[in-house]
């Protein structure tokens, strides 16, 4: 099959996707990957490669290849990878997580029989992950086989300007495209009541990475401000991690302002962002915040650190960027909780126009298949 010809319909476009779970543990990037995939399937033939798991989101407009071998242990599953491959003859090879090994097989693979290949990081080489761990686990899995996955890929995709900078400096690959994630609006309405409910959410994974004890710290700092209010955490995490924070919260003295909600999705998700009066991400660092955009989409506001590329949040009026810092949320939040019913509900229809102006899933899916197109190359199958 030779490269696209600009007389080719793209809905004969053949892409194929890795990524190692869809599943409702995975978070932002499985979330991401699903909004996306409804809309990029309605343009191309669109299949997605990945492993079964307990509690996997439901994928539309796809094709879904299961491999039986896991992840970790890529040679397993070579064999399964490259009969799809020959079967579904993509245009184009899309690798969709970084670290484990089949992340970076999957490419090489493809790579090595001359397809079109694509690598999107999201943000898993950002400065703050690739600290962790840094020698037992980054180094190595480098120098083996993820350092060259991504010098082989025929573009590197980035959610935010900022993902890519902090990419390019590492030296791996020049080639790079920002297209940022996306959102589908289609059933997520604007929500039509802003009045003060003295509701504080957080919704996302329990993890370091993401700040959540800085978040408690400073909700400790503005205990009596607080009096009345709900604090609702939404999201599952290792155990022992949330046994961490229930015990910091307990020895901070709010525990009576915190309610672990557990992971929480569809329906119960959407009416968490509604209910809140404003939505905060404490992260260390994130490549792009699945959980701001879709808290703008119903016109919750957030605040949010920048270690996430959301200076939108104050350029657009919709939200406070602020520090990495306790003191910097604290103030953040003091601020918030000060505002009347009118500004929530400015600033949450500012929200709403940017998401979508600029975020919404059929405006990103055309991004991608205009990258798609531009990429391809030639091959001798």
């Amino acid at each position: 099959m030779g490269m696209l010809q600009m007389t080719q319909s793209r809905h004969e476009l053949r892409v194929l996707w890795y990524t190692p779970s869809i599943d409702v543990s995975a978070g932002g990037v499985s979330s991401c990957l699903q909004q996306m995939a409804a809309h990029l399937g309605q343009l191309v033939q669109l299949h997605v490669v990945t492993h079964r798991s307990a509690n996997m989101l439901p994928m539309d407009n796809c094709t879904l290849h299961f491999l039986t071998g896991s992840q970790l242990f890529p040679w397993a599953s070579k064999r399964e990878f490259i009969r799809i491959l020959a079967e579904v003859a993509p245009d184009v090879v899309h690798t969709n997580s970084c670290w484990e090994p089949m992340d970076s097989y999957s490419l090489l693979w493809a790579h090595s029989r001359g397809y079109t290949t694509i690598y999107t990081l999201h943000g898993m080489m950002e400065p703050f992950i690739m600290r962790r761990h840094y020698w037992m686990r980054k180094v190595p899995a480098l120098v083996v086989y993820q350092g060259r996955a991504l010098r082989a890929a025929d573009r590197v995709v980035a959610t935010s300007a900022h993902e890519r900078d902090n990419f390019l400096a590492l030296g791996y690959n020049s080639k790079v495209a920002i297209i940022p994630n996306c959102i589908q609006l289609d059933g997520i309405s604007l929500k039509t009541d802003w009045a003060v409910k003295r509701k504080i959410l957080y919704l996302s994974r329990l993890h370091p990475v993401k700040g959540i004890e800085r978040m408690l710290e400073a909700v400790a700092t503005l205990r009596p401000a607080l009096a009345g209010y709900r604090i609702i955490i939404a999201g599952s995490g290792e155990p022992a991690y949330v046994a961490l924070l229930q015990a910091m919260t307990r020895r901070l003295g709010i525990a009576h302002l915190l309610d672990f909600k557990g992971n929480v999705t569809g329906a119960a998700k959407w009416a968490l962002y509604r209910s809140a009066d404003f939505l905060v991400l404490p992260t260390n660092t994130e490549n792009f915040g699945m959980v701001v955009v879709e808290s703008l989409a119903v016109g919750t506001p957030v605040i949010t650190t920048n270690g996430a590329p959301w200076e939108e949040l104050v350029t657009q009026a919709c939200g406070l960027w602020v520090d990495i810092s306790t003191a910097a949320i604290a103030h953040a939040m003091e601020t918030m909780i000060g505002k009347t019913a009118a500004q929530l509900e400015q600033m949450g229809r500012n929200g709403r126009a940017l998401v979508e102006r600029k975020y919404a899933a059929p405006h990103v899916a055309e991004m991608m298949v205009d990258m798609y197109t531009r990429v391809i190359k030639p091959i001798n199958r």
